[in-house]
């Protein structure tokens, strides 16, 4: 026995049997008529298939479709055995097969070394093909399978009406004026902008999902299915007070982009599924007290800049602003700051170098010690 086969010495899963009988054989073969077996679970590969997001016309229609052909498993070589227990713990192991042998006992005569008393015994050996790779290949399309299950089960209870817990993405209202009332073909839809490359939860997938819906279904003169003015009613309001709607990226390390309130050129970016669900004018003012803050923080930055300018920080004005010696020692050891050597860096160029609560309140201690107005 050579090449990749090896013999298997362990227990069996044998299905059907008392020990098996809530374990379900999904991927495998039948051996002895019609009895089917597999490597026990302790000498199979793992996965949890517990869900986070459940749904059971989506879990329905999965394993009415539970063929292999439409399952998607990558086991070219077919050499790898599936199960389950209630659909919740899987096991993934190499298929056995059966070799047949006998092993024959005899004795020989002390005298002339004839054979007497032969006898024979049929035994069977368990032996497999090792394959690392059919098995990973295996292991991946289960993860895939699950992923796909939490994904369409998020979008599913989403949108029912009765589900309990709901994150509240979608405006189910205009997704009733548009489609069906049960919504099935909004949810077929929608899934169809999920980026399954992309690792992230169920609920970020199917925000990012939904947001390229929403676009995809905005004409061009702004309107979401040709009538909902959502969109036009915030460019309104923002072109009265002098400010603009953009398209823009969200940040300088992403190609991604978003809707945003523009004014002296600070963004707030929002998601055209935060501005559908809202009213489109206390969203206005929602964002516009963002964008507000955001401009107000700019402002005291560039004050706080301004003066730092003018002051030399120490050791002291660290631990007087609250800043523990620890970590007042942690932060110059970063930045390899020698404190026997150094006795103040100027507050500007600390802020260059970090700019955080921490080295914020280290810088305006010494603002207040040095009295700079």
């Amino acid at each position: 026995m050579g090449g990749r086969y090896k013999l298997y010495d362990g227990d069996l899963m044998e299905f059907g049997s008392l020990k098996g009988r809530d374990f379900e054989l999904n991927h495998g073969e039948d051996y002895h008529y019609g009895e089917s077996y597999s490597m026990d679970t302790d000498a199979c590969e793992y996965f949890n298939g517990r869900l986070e997001n459940y749904n059971h016309r989506v879990l329905d229609d999965f394993y009415f479709s539970f063929e292999e052909i439409e399952w998607g498993y990558e086991d070219y070589e077919d050499i790898v055995d599936v199960y389950n227990r209630k659909a919740k713990d899987w096991y993934v192991g190499n298929r056995l097969e059966i070799f047949d042998t006998y092993v024959h006992y005899y004795e020989r005569d002390p005298k002339d070394f004839e054979i007497i008393g032969l006898e024979q015994q049929y035994i069977e050996l368990y032996i497999y093909e090792d394959y690392r790779p059919s098995l990973d290949a295996v292991m991946n399309d289960l993860m895939s399978i699950k992923h796909d299950i939490e994904i369409k089960s998020y979008i599913a209870n989403e949108l029912h009406e009765n589900y309990e817990y709901q994150d509240g993405i979608f405006n189910k209202e205009i997704l009733k004026n548009v489609y069906d009332e049960d919504l099935r073909e909004a949810e077929i839809e929608i899934q169809d902008f999920i980026d399954y490359g992309q690792d992230a939860s169920a609920k970020i997938l199917v925000e990012h999902a939904y947001e390229k819906f929403l676009e995809r279904n905005l004409d061009i003169n702004g309107k979401l299915f040709g009538k909902y003015t959502h969109l036009l009613k915030l460019i309104k309001l923002a072109e009265a007070d002098g400010k603009e709607v953009t398209y823009s990226k969200i940040a300088e390390f992403t190609e991604d982009c978003s809707y945003a309130l523009k004014f002296k050129g600070e963004e707030y970016h929002f998601t055209l599924g935060e501005l559908f669900n809202s009213d489109p004018k206390k969203f206005y003012q929602n964002v516009s007290q963002k964008l507000s803050k955001r401009l107000l923080e700019r402002y005291e930055q560039s004050i706080l800049i301004q003066k730092a300018k003018n002051v030399f920080v120490g050791l002291d004005d660290s631990y007087n602003s609250g800043n523990c010696k620890v970590g007042t020692s942690s932060w110059t050891s970063r930045f390899g700051i020698d404190t026997k050597v150094i006795g103040g860096i100027r507050g500007d160029e600390i802020l260059k170098l970090d700019f955080s609560s921490f080295t914020k309140r280290a810088v305006m201690q010494a603002i207040k010690r040095s009295r700079i107005n």
